[in-house]
């Protein structure tokens, strides 16, 4: 499924987040593993996040 929305823009997946669910061989190559100050850059960077809460 995030493979196909990498087909429509960029993806993005915290790399701690990944590692925690053991799942870093599934990610595919189109989605960009960031750590948390990765995070934040993209946050101050695009301004509108999702938000879960």
């Amino acid at each position: 499924m995030l493979a196909d929305l990498a087909t429509q823009g960029r993806v993005y997946a915290l790399q701690g987040d990944v590692d925690a669910r053991g799942i870093s061989s599934k990610v595919a190559d189109n989605i960009k593993l960031v750590d948390y100050a990765g995070f934040v850059d993209l946050v101050v960077e695009h301004g509108t996040a999702v938000s879960w809460v």
